[in-house]
């Protein structure tokens, strides 16, 4: 009985208190505790990994944070370098400190070792340090520089019950080979194809949902290996992934391209909407509000003669530094595909949620923050160009961007996803531009995949940190450019929004309520104050109405399945309806 309550009380005690034996900053080749005689951990694709052989044999560089004092569990780091030193980058230690990571990487296990090597020198340090300091094993990534990459991919390929996520630096691998779009040092060599992962493994780390978070530099020769892993193998495959591309050659970083990269990793992803447009609603959020447009075959229809728009009933929060990833795609009538029609992806600030009962869409406004994505079918080279209204910043309706498709094809399935945050805008379209007849102002760059423009202003002379703090209006609209000539339908068949929502999950103190959201609908939503509350069953469950700055406006009693809310009283703005479970929130709008 002594011996089990001993174990309690070191276990108890490690997990509060589990101060760092080497002090606090970077600890050079430094050897790690051995774990229990013989540790050996299979993976699920069969390889096997005496953990203690590594320890045993290898040393590591360390960086723990001047923030650890072992009372609060951080976050680790693997890193495996392409050369034999264990390379602590210097510019990503501030960032480890305001992340609250703690960063191991091993030595001698440059790009001359076996791969197996690699990660299981990597992976027996993280399973010491897991035991010596005080971990959250929730939040483990593996890193990698160059050739160190390709290894830190494999090993969350490897252990994804280990690896919550990765982000290797300027080399990667990937579950399966991937088309060659985009030019390597090595053409059709498939670099990012290192191990026959076989369908069921693919689908096994696929479940275990890893964030791919890729980093590069414009003059990386290894970019074009990264897009391709990316784009055609990350993103169609279902993954949350993003590149991060930053000036300079091969390995280029920094400490605002390792943060924007941290800050992708760690994002919630809490899913706002998700709509397919089936007739019995959308999956996630409150969908559409259509006007001149119509759901048909599992389609949002757009129709060009009649200025058909729609707008998203639920506002989306972006400026903050996660950010928001929006996914849409949709296709023309190619039948009757006629060069004369237009496509608007509007975003407005609702600091006027008054924008819920007007006609927008077809243009910006001049006092109201905002940006607009305007397709024109006028050719079979289609125009895009992205426009700007920041009132503070001077900008009234004007194109920062412009360029035209070199591969359009009226036949085949249009797709946009937009990553946006407090300091960049990244937009993706699935057609590549000519680069020809690309026009833009300096802080807008078309990458070198031809297909994404990073947006990305100094000292945010485009848009102000005030902006978008009740959250962001997204609307859809299609006219004809010729009104004499005949045009073409546009249908989108997917949308989906993800916000981190940074600015309310602190005092909502939500985790993840989407899953539980689905029993419960308000409606009418946005509209005056007066809302029904309507549920699947007639629990009693008590809710609490939220500001969006947190504060507690009234409280209300759901006991059927079909309840009013009269909050006539409160004024105009963003609102969260909240269960005191806290495992229900649903956003809505008062508006006039």
């Amino acid at each position: 009985m002594r011996k089990y309550f001993l174990l309690f009380l070191l276990g108890t005690f490690s997990a509060f208190s589990q101060p760092s034996p080497w002090g606090t900053g970077s600890v050079f080749n430094q050897s790690l505790d051995s774990l229990e005689a013989d540790y050996i951990i299979t993976s699920h694709v069969g390889i096997s990994l005496n953990l203690n052989n590594f320890l045993n044999n290898y040393d590591y560089n360390i960086h723990i944070p001047p923030n650890y004092n072992g009372n609060e569990a951080f976050g680790l780091i693997t890193f495996i370098n392409a050369a034999n030193n264990g390379n602590l980058i210097n510019s990503w230690l501030p960032v480890l400190a305001e992340k609250k990571l703690i960063l191991v990487a091993g030595n001698n296990i440059g790009n001359s070792v076996a791969v197996d090597t690699r990660i299981g020198v990597v992976l027996a340090a993280c399973k010491s340090l897991q035991e010596t300091l005080n971990i959250d094993s929730t939040r483990i990534y593996s890193s990698g520089a160059s050739g160190g990459g390709r290894s830190a991919s494999h090993l969350l390929f490897c252990f994804p019950e280990i690896f919550g996520g990765m982000i290797p630096n300027c080399g990667a691998n990937y579950l399966r080979q991937v088309d060659q779009d985009y030019e390597t040092q090595n053409p059709n060599s498939h670099y990012e194809y290192i191990f026959p992962y076989t369908n069921a493994q693919f689908d096994y780390v696929k479940s275990f949902k890893p964030i791919l978070a890729y980093l590069t530099a414009y003059d990386d020769f290894r970019e074009g290996d990264l897009m391709n892993i990316y784009h055609n193998g990350a993103e169609p495959d279902g993954f949350e992934a993003k590149i991060l591309e930053i000036s300079g050659s091969h390995c280029n970083t920094s400490t605002e391209h390792f943060r924007d990269g941290l800050n992708f990793l760690e994002h919630p992803f809490r899913e706002v909407l998700k709509d397919s447009f089936a007739i019995s609603g959308p999956i996630t959020g409150n969908g559409f509000k259509l006007l001149n447009s119509s759901i048909l075959n599992d389609n949002l229809v757009l129709d060009p003669d009649l200025k058909a728009r729609a707008y998203t009933r639920n506002p989306l929060q972006w400026n903050d530094p996660k950010g928001a990833i929006i996914r849409a795609s949709f296709r023309l009538d190619s039948l009757s595909f006629a060069e004369n029609c237009i496509l608007n992806m509007g975003f407005y600030d609702l600091v006027d949620t008054s924008l819920f009962n007007q006609s927008i869409g077809d243009s910006l406004l001049a006092t109201t923050p905002g940006f607009l994505i305007n397709y024109q079918f006028d050719s079979v080279a289609p125009k895009v160009s992205v426009l700007i209204s920041s009132p503070s910043k001077g900008y009234q309706s004007d194109t920062i961007f412009s360029g035209r498709f070199i591969d359009f094809n009226a036949n085949t399935k249009q797709a946009i996803k937009l990553h946006l945050w407090q300091d960049e805008w990244r937009i993706e379209f699935s057609q590549h531009f000519d680069p020809n007849s690309v026009q833009g102002i300096n802080a807008v760059k078309l990458l070198d995949d031809h297909r994404s423009l990073r947006i990305r202003p100094s000292s945010n002379t485009l848009w102000d940190t005030s902006y978008y703090h009740l959250g962001t209006l997204i609307s859809l609209y299609s006219e004809r450019i010729k009104p004499n000539l005949n045009s073409s339908t546009v249908a989108f068949d997917y949308f989906q929004m993800i916000s981190a929502d940074t600015s309310t999950s602190a005092p909502l103190g939500i985790a993840n309520p989407i899953d539980h959201n689905r029993n419960y609908n308000l409606y009418p939503n946005p509209n005056n104050g007066f809302f029904y509350l309507s549920s699947l069953d007639a629990d009693p469950l008590n809710f609490s109405i939220i500001n969006s700055q947190g504060k507690l406006c009234a409280k209300h009693l759901h006991a059927a399945k079909k309840s009013q809310l009269d909050l006539r009283h409160l004024p105009q703005g963003l609102y969260y309806l909240r269960s005191e479970q806290g495992n229900v929130q649903i956003k809505f709008i008062i508006a006039p």
